[in-house]
């Protein structure tokens, strides 16, 4: 449904400052009717975020809620399972158990509408994930966001749009961001680039970086705050390069952290 990922991108994106060095963010992801299992695309929507903050993360919140749908008992056992089922699932991807340092749990109480209808129980059907952030350790590192190339060429995958997207939100929403965008291709060895099939040269890794700083352009985020380099064959994720899967996450950008 469009409201609710609008809604949902709206709630991570909100943010503000804490202490010196630190902010606090929040993403907030969905369920299935009487679910506790994160459907792929709210995995995914998890990916991209903590890709972009897992360097400077402090600690982590989780806060479950359901719809009005069934009693008090049934509904706070339910959010537990939700958060719980988001814990695991951050855990999977790296996040150390001595980060969570809060888990509510509210069951159908505090609703953010009158569920008056499935549009609107759907919305409170969410774990809030709230985190504290040190910015200063996010300073020089390089962060990989699914953002992948197809072969031979400067054109993102198809499923590398989402991961665009948030880019540009943060981008937006941070305005003293500022970011060097890095090329990389497969294939190559260390020291060399690539043939792009349309610049009809051997600069495919700064292409890469460039078509991403044009989309950022594009849709208004000052230059002056976004620069590109290539780097070649260098830096590999996967030396070895065993699979076209591991071909394919080495033809990536990174986002290096110039300015908070």
């Amino acid at each position: 449904m469009k409201c609710k990922s609008f809604f949902a991108a709206a709630l991570w994106l909100l943010g503000f400052a804490s202490a010196k060095g630190q902010t606090t963010d929040s993403l907030t992801v969905h369920f299935a009717s009487n679910e506790s299992v994160l459907a792929p695309e709210e995995q995914g929507t998890i990916d991209r975020q903590f890709n972009f903050y897992r360097p400077g993360l402090l600690s982590i919140e989780l806060v479950g809620y359901c719809d009005n749908v069934g009693g008090d008992k049934y509904n706070d056992s339910l959010s537990d399972q939700r958060i719980a089922g988001v814990k695991k699932y951050l855990q999977s991807r790296g996040m150390a158990d001595t980060l969570f340092k809060i888990l509510r749990s509210y069951g159908k109480r505090r609703p953010l509408n009158d569920n008056a209808d499935e549009d609107k129980r759907s919305l409170n059907r969410r774990v809030t994930i709230v985190w504290q952030l040190d910015t200063a350790a996010l300073m020089g590192k390089n962060l990989v966001l699914n953002i992948l190339f197809t072969r031979d060429t400067h054109h993102p995958v198809a499923g590398s749009f989402p991961a665009l997207h948030d880019l540009l939100m943060v981008m937006r929403k941070r305005p003293g961001l500022k970011i060097e965008i890095q090329g990389y291709v497969c294939c190559i060895d260390e020291g060399r680039d690539g043939f792009d099939i349309e610049t009809r040269a051997d600069d495919l890794s700064l292409q890469r970086a460039k078509s991403v700083y044009t989309y950022l352009a594009n849709f208004g985020v000052d230059p002056g705050r976004i620069s590109y380099k290539g780097f070649g064959g260098s830096r590999k994720i996967y030396p070895n390069e065993a699979s076209d899967w591991e071909k394919l996450r080495n033809r990536r950008v990174e986002i290096k952290i110039l300015q908070w």
